[in-house]
């Protein structure tokens, strides 16, 4: 009994970790972006990078930005897509909270209709800190 209870353990264990990091991008994207939507003027949502000519795939990215809002003052457009090697999502999301707890970040972007530039198409959004 004290076998198969380890092992039922240890799979659940497995299968957390496994599934942890697209529960915690998928919580990120639904969730934890929220708050920072209104105070710097953005929604997010399913955006469709032009690949090539033939090639169109949605990703998660920047669907509206505010005319005079904070990320469009930051240089933000529509159709821009937040890019980590580990997380895009991750890191945009990291760099808005340390902003709004007042410290200077960064994250990267490429817009939907610059994708097939590769990594040229790569821009820095710098965040100054906010005060509350």
């Amino acid at each position: 009994l004290a076998i198969m209870v380890v092992g039922l353990v240890v799979v659940i264990a497995v299968a957390g970790i496994v599934a942890y990091p697209a529960v915690n991008v998928r919580y990120i994207q639904d969730y934890g972006l929220k708050p920072f939507e209104a105070r710097y003027g953005f929604r997010t949502g399913a955006v469709a990078p032009i690949l090539s000519a033939s090639q169109v795939e949605s990703t998660w990215g920047v669907v509206w930005v505010e005319p005079n809002g904070l990320f469009a003052q930051l240089g933000v457009r529509t159709g821009d897509i937040p890019f980590d090697y580990h997380g895009g999502v991750i890191a945009m999301y990291e760099a808005l909270r340390r902003a709004s707890s007042g410290e200077a970040s960064a994250f990267q972007v490429y817009n939907s209709n610059d994708a097939h530039l590769g990594h040229s198409a790569l821009r820095w959004v710098n965040l100054p800190p906010l005060t509350k």
